[in-house]
């Protein structure tokens, strides 16, 4: 027997989803549905709680999208000097195997940090990222690295790569690509948010890619089957 899925019943999982996250504090996150898509408000003790919660809540089948809302109040001891924060984040950026000869900067306005310079290659940006997750005093993160690379690549030889790559998954068989103004272009739909994800990394992975619009829907039955 089939039952439907709610708005009502999706909240109730993402927050059952929450609850089971020993490193989310879900106590102070409020989560609202509208068709699938969810939205977080209330408040959290660092920025690594609140991209926990984003990955929680992106896991529960069904979700289509996630606005987050969330405030990072830290902790008086969690609280640091802009100028000893961007020393520390300086010193790990350094230290980052992928990230060697690449001009990456930083600076902070009372923990709202900003990324920039430029990289080579896309993944090296979100090493550059993924790196500062957990730094303690980190209340935002803004990346604004911009890719040097420029392969010499004819926009039909790219959209037929890349439509081949994503086909090559079964599951992304529905998504379609095109070039617009040297900009990738990507639609259609898929079942899950990881395959969201996994569509834009296979994208990226291409040399010549230099920006995405990754309009691609999530889509899901909302029916389950009951016991």
């Amino acid at each position: 027997m089939r039952h439907t899925l709610t708005d009502q019943d999706l909240r109730a999982e993402v927050q059952r989803a929450l609850a089971l996250e020993p490193s989310v504090p879900q106590i102070h996150i409020g989560v609202n549905v509208q068709d699938g898509h969810v939205t977080f408000t209330g408040s959290v003790p660092s920025y690594a709680a609140a991209l926990e919660a984003r990955r929680v809540a992106l896991q529960v089948r069904g979700v289509r999208s996630l606005h987050e809302d969330l405030t990072v109040a830290l902790p008086l001891a969690h609280r640091r000097d802009d100028l000893a924060l961007t020393h520390e984040i300086a010193l790990t950026l350094r230290g980052h195997v992928f990230l060697q000869g690449q001009a990456v900067h930083v600076s902070s306005a009372r923990g709202c940090v900003t990324l920039s310079g430029d990289v080579e290659w896309h993944y090296q940006r979100l090493m550059a990222e993924h790196s500062l997750w957990h730094v303690i005093g980190v209340r935002r993160l803004s990346n604004m690295i911009y890719l040097t690379r420029r392969v010499p690549v004819a926009a039909e030889a790219l959209q037929s790569e890349l439509q081949q790559a994503l086909r090559r998954h079964g599951s992304l068989r529905k998504v379609h690509v095109s070039i617009a103004k040297r900009e990738v272009v990507l639609t259609g739909e898929v079942e899950t948010w990881s395959d969201h994800q996994i569509t834009e990394q296979l994208t990226w992975a291409h040399a010549g890619v230099q920006t995405v619009r990754n309009q691609v829907e999530v889509t899901w039955t909302r029916s389950r089957l009951s016991h």
